[in-house]
């Protein structure tokens, strides 16, 4: 069982998503106990404090004044396993998050803020190394096959986010709203690469800085370092801005249209001491030869700008029928994955420019929810979420296995009294495999490749407690 990152960051007002697993592409494939119920949506109907992510326009639907407070917990059950070439199998360790969270909104004289603090979304996987496992072994720039350097490797993505929330019922029809928001990002990354591979970086213009040149020759294997362990923060971390805005437009009572823009981040670069070990010997000696520590700097890592658009229609008062689109614009932020590590003076204070490509598609996600009342206490909920998988099959890596498509949720809510409720949810994703070329030496000095399956499923579910006070409900 592995800890997610942000634990009280992670979760909060909505709850619950996952900072690494229930996805869309890194994405949330819903924000909040009640959308993610139903599938994800959540532009046009009330979803409680869910709205201060997925459309603030939402927050406040179906009372006239009052206060909401919601305290939850989720868990993230990923399932992520590595295959190469049917000979070399291994699994994530990464299986089990835990997240708590709260959140606060209140509404007077047609206006609704709030305060929230929820996880916007990442990705990550856990592979402990051993003689047996898909990061055991490679090939030096000579095609000599070596023992890769020891211990674990792991990558741990967070993204998370401090919402000031508002909006305001223009009239019985129109609702607008925005946010803005605090945005900070957390990454550690274990990651050991071969010398052959680092050698066809270097062909391709991917290595650059004044330390390049050392790691030419009988290189075996480098490893990149940065991972604190630690339950809350990444070792490499980052901060700045985004926002978003939104609006519901009531065409009936029983037909309300929302639409949500979330902005592309502005975030500082990723910084943190790390380490790089070098490992030139190629005599089955996996220790490495050089360990230099210095800082680590992931350059412009942003989280992209994200357009949905849904409708809510409500035929009778036991029946709710919800649909979104949602465009999230991955392309623009994923084209590649740049870090820069600079030596400390001990070590002559050299950089190392390393750049892994990415080139994400854009994505598309369909999403379908409904919800009946089964009587004042219980409503059922149930939804469909559809996605294309962003990354190109080329381009996956067992690190970063961000591929899941489908989620089919189901869900329901309880009302204690006219004050206290709870909203559950449970997600499936099945799995999804997907096929990566991997190179290797052909013996006779060129490359030849063989596939590495990656395959990823999950089961995630979230549990909300809310207290409300001082409702004045919509008649």
């Amino acid at each position: 069982m592995k800890k997610t990152k942000l634990a009280i960051a992670i979760a909060a007002a909505t709850l619950i998503s996952a900072p690494a697993y229930a996805t869309n592409g890194m994405n949330m494939a819903g924000y909040g106990a009640i959308s993610t119920g139903m599938g994800g949506t959540a532009q046009a109907y009330n979803n409680g404090l869910g709205g201060m992510m997925n459309n603030p326009a939402t927050m406040g639907m179906g009372a006239v004044e009052g206060n909401k407070l919601q305290v939850g917990v989720g868990m993230l059950g990923p399932d992520v396993k590595a295959n190469f070439a049917d000979m070399v199998k291994q699994d994530s360790d990464g299986t089990s998050y835990y997240m708590p969270g709260i959140g606060y909104a209140r509404k007077k004289d047609g206006i609704t803020w709030g305060l929230g603090v929820l996880g916007q979304g990442g990705m990550g996987t856990e592979y402990n190394q051993s003689n047996s496992g898909i990061f055991a072994g490679g090939y030096a720039n000579n095609g000599s096959q070596v023992p890769l350097i020891q211990g674990d490797n792991r990558s741990e993505l967070s993204v998370g986010r401090i919402l000031l929330p508002v909006n305001m019922e223009v009239n019985d029809k129109l609702t607008v709203g925005g946010s803005i928001d605090y945005v900070w990002a957390g990454l550690d990354m274990l990651m050991t690469v071969s010398g052959f591979q680092i050698d066809g970086m270097a062909r391709q213009n991917l290595i650059g800085g004044s330390m390049a040149g050392a790691l030419a020759g009988d290189l075996s294997s480098a490893k990149f370092d940065f991972s604190n362990g630690s339950d809350y923060t990444g070792q490499a971390k980052g901060s700045g801005f985004g926002g978003k805005l939104g609006l519901t437009y009531k065409f009936s009572d029983n037909l309300t249209f929302g639409a949500s823009y979330h902005s592309k981040t502005n975030l500082s670069d990723l910084t943190g001491d790390a380490k790089v070990l070098l490992d030139t010997t190629i005599d089955n000696n996996p220790t490495p030869t050089m360990e230099m520590s210095g800082e680590i700097r992931v350059k412009d890592f942003q989280w992209p700008e994200t357009i949905a658009m849904g409708f809510a229609f409500k035929p009778n008062d036991q029946w709710l029928v919800t649909a979104d689109y949602k465009r999230i614009n991955w392309s623009d932020t994923m084209e590649n994955f740049s870090m820069t590590f600079k030596a400390d003076p001990a070590f002559g204070g050299g950089t190392l420019d390393l750049t892994l490509p990415q080139n994400w598609d854009d994505q598309d996600v369909f999403m379908l929810g409904t919800a009946y009342k089964m009587n004042k206490q219980l409503t059922l909920r149930a939804g469909l979420n559809v996605a294309n998988n962003p990354i190109p099959e080329e381009m996956t890596n067992p690190l970063f296995p961000a591929t899941i498509e489908k989620h089919y949720t189901v869900g329901f809510g309880y009302n204690f009294d006219q004050s206290q409720s709870i909203d559950f949810s449970l997600t499936h994703a099945p799995e999804v495999t997907v096929t990566a070329p991997q190179a290797l030496p052909d013996g006779l000095g060129g490359v030849t490749y063989a596939d590495m399956d990656i395959s990823h499923s999950q089961t995630n579910w979230q549990l909300l407690y809310t207290y409300k006070w001082g409702i004045t409900p919509k008649k």
